[in-house]
């Protein structure tokens, strides 16, 4: 039986399910969306020249996670299908909903604000992706701690090596503070 529900709720729903990490990726690999599908352009930078590059491939995690797993090779993915550059005449880009996805949103930030801001985020949100991974937090909560660590730690302008491995040190601590793990 399949039962419509909102895409956010059910990923919530399934995301904060008391269950083995391996059966919650399997879950979400279950779910088939209709923009998903249509999705194909994993990633785009753009370089200090201008240039653009994008990583298009078929719309399945399965790719990824192969490459993830088998990195620096590659392995076949065993997809139900090929990527058939021909059936996608047209590509559309929109901006990303910051609301929706609170980690880019603070990754922009930190990005604009300059100093430390980065390897705090990185740091905390290292912490914070762990204990979620390990059931100690909710989805939903890894960016509202991550935000906590940046508010909580001052910013270093100009900060030294040195500096970037003590704050990274520093914001860890920060982050399981955050999550009671201290």
């Amino acid at each position: 039986i399949y039962v419509k529900r909102d895409k956010k709720d059910l990923l919530t729903a399934i995301l904060e399910k008391q269950m083995p990490t391996a059966e919650k990726v399997n879950r979400l690999l279950a779910i088939d969306g209709e923009t998903r599908n249509a999705q194909i352009c994993d990633y785009v930078v753009q370089f200090s020249d201008g240039a653009i590059k994008a990583q298009l491939g078929y719309p399945d995690m399965k790719v990824p996670i192969a490459y993830a797993l088998s990195y620096p090779d590659r392995m076949a993915s065993h997809i139900n299908g090929k990527l058939r550059i021909e059936d996608y005449a047209h590509l559309t880009f929109e901006r990303p909903d910051l609301d929706r996805f609170p980690n880019l949103r603070l990754a922009f930030e930190t990005l604009a604000q300059g100093g430390d801001r980065t390897c705090v985020l990185n740091a905390a949100n290292e912490v914070t992706n762990e204990a979620f991974r390990r059931g100690q937090c909710k989805f939903l909560q890894m960016a509202e701690i991550n935000e906590k660590v940046l508010d909580i730690m001052p910013m270093v302008a100009r900060p030294s090596l040195d500096d970037y491995f003590a704050i990274d040190a520093e914001a860890r601590i920060k982050a399981k503070e955050q999550l009671h793990l201290y």
